[in-house]
């Protein structure tokens, strides 16, 4: 299975809506037509995770609309094949520090190692440097995943986030 990653650039944003009940970011992609619904994405793995009742969602939901606009060249594509399989972003810190942010793979290509391979990938690439990421607690999957790849805990953000850091040997 050959797995690559593509850049996402501010120029590809063909709409972008974010609100409580319909989230949708559609990008436009290669010749394929292929459509990455990256806010969307965003909004189910908080609405997942999160403590709704003790965040201003609507606020949450602009936040990260506008994370996505202003970081849009630190978003990669990720591709298996020739298909669209889900993104992440990757950006250095001011302190030299990589943080992985939205890390997402589709529900069709969960559970068939390519996220471990996205993230081997991604540890080879800012090696030497530290590498950190958010992730919510209760997203055990993607938890035992990371501590797999020898990720340990820095930081519990809130009541349902976690800072990890990868422990480079």
């Amino acid at each position: 299975m050959q797995i690559s990653f593509q850049p996402i650039k501010l120029e590809d944003v063909e709409n972008v809506s974010i609100s409580f009940m319909t989230t949708k970011m559609v990008l436009k992609a290669d010749e394929d037509k292929m459509d990455a619904v990256i806010a969307e994405s965003e909004k189910e793995l908080i609405e997942r995770y999160e403590d709704l009742s003790s965040i201003d969602c609507e606020k949450v939901f602009a936040w990260c609309k506008k994370k996505i606009q202003v970081t849009m060249q630190d978003y990669r594509r990720i591709m298996v094949e020739k298909e669209l399989a889900g993104y992440f972003a990757l950006h250095k810190e001011d302190s030299g520090e990589w943080e992985l942010d939205d890390l997402y793979l589709f529900p069709q290509f969960q559970n068939q190692g390519i996220g471990t391979q996205v993230m081997r990938d991604i540890i080879e690439q800012t090696d030497p440097q530290p590498l950190m990421l958010y992730v919510f607690i209760q997203n055990t999957g993607a938890v035992r995943l990371y501590e797999r790849l020898g990720f340990v805990l820095s930081q519990e953000v809130g009541t349902t986030r976690m800072i990890l850091r990868y422990h480079r040997t």
